[in-house]
């Protein structure tokens, strides 16, 4: 693979992206599955520690999101998805009631949520605030990572 120059940079405009997501909380139509895609490229595809840094932002994207909406919103969902493939398919979903008739809440069918964990998301995430699950899609094998409690 060839060597990715810049990782520095890239990293700080990562950590960047992910301090100035803001979601709107009066919007009226709701959020269908509005997701979030911090690593467009697929870095995370070259090293298990590009990858971890990756899931890390997803992670904390997620916990801002919900920080976002806490006060305003009183339900919604927030979780990521890890593609076990391909990095740059690894994603932050928001959902909410929407005006588009999608089932709200979403209820995660076919999600396995008794499985084991790749020994390196055990390294980034506490089970004891996260609930993980594993399926199988279309495109391939993935892991769901959703809060356990509501936002402090």
């Amino acid at each position: 693979m060839k060597k990715i120059r810049g990782k520095r940079r890239y990293f700080r405009e990562l950590w960047e992206t992910v301090k100035s997501i803001k979601i709107n909380p009066d919007n009226k139509e709701g959020y269908n599955y509005k997701h979030f895609h911090l690593d467009f490229y697929g870095y995370g595809n070259y090293s298990v520690k590009m990858r971890k840094e990756h899931i890390t932002a997803h992670i904390e994207l997620c916990k801002r999101l919900r920080e976002q909406l806490s006060g305003h919103i009183n339900s919604f969902q927030c979780w990521v998805t890890i593609d076990m493939d391909d990095a740059s398919a690894d994603a932050v979903y928001l959902h909410t009631e929407n005006s588009t008739g999608n089932p709200f809440p979403n209820e995660f069918e076919g999600v396995n949520w008794d499985c084991g964990i790749p020994s390196f998301l055990t390294t980034v995430l506490d089970k004891d605030k996260y609930c993980i699950g594993h399926f199988f899609s279309e495109y391939g094998e993935a892991y769901i990572i959703k809060p356990k409690e509501k936002v402090e």
